[in-house]
């Protein structure tokens, strides 16, 4: 079976996340049952493929404002049961200024991954990027 990142890509991910986040998240793992190698692991299995290409090129809060990766049920044939269910849902509760924010940033992230814009609010945004807009 072939996988999405080699041995040398995921400790090279996790070596990154460690040195950026690593007493954060040593924090926020302190008396669970989860350890900051598991949560690494998670992370390179959830994202690191799409990541990992920014290291040399973009910084560390650039990385994460652009971890913008599934779109919600405006994706062809899919559906979604949870909120948003799509675009139209998400403009009905928060208005267009800030749906128009959040899609602006999704196209910047599909910019540099090579897609062309869409007009889709997507599943997830970093909160650090958001964080710097008022939330309706």
């Amino acid at each position: 079976m072939t996988m999405p990142l080699t041995k040398q890509q995921a400790y090279r991910a996790c070596e990154w996340m460690k040195s950026n986040f690593g007493a954060r998240i040593d924090a926020a793992v302190r008396g669970t049952p989860f350890s900051t190698n598991l949560l690494c692991g998670i992370a390179c299995q959830e994202t690191a493929i799409f990541w990992l290409s920014f290291l040399k090129r973009l910084t560390t809060d650039e990385i994460l404002a652009r971890c913008v990766l599934d779109a919600s049920g405006d994706y062809p044939d899919t559906r979604r049961s949870a909120f948003p269910r799509n675009t139209a849902a998400f403009r009905k509760r928060f208005g267009d200024d800030f749906t128009d924010m959040l899609m602006a940033e999704a196209n910047v992230t599909r910019r540099l991954r090579g897609f062309g814009a869409k007009q889709w609010v997507y599943k997830g945004y970093c909160l650090r990027r958001c964080s710097r807009h008022e939330v309706p």
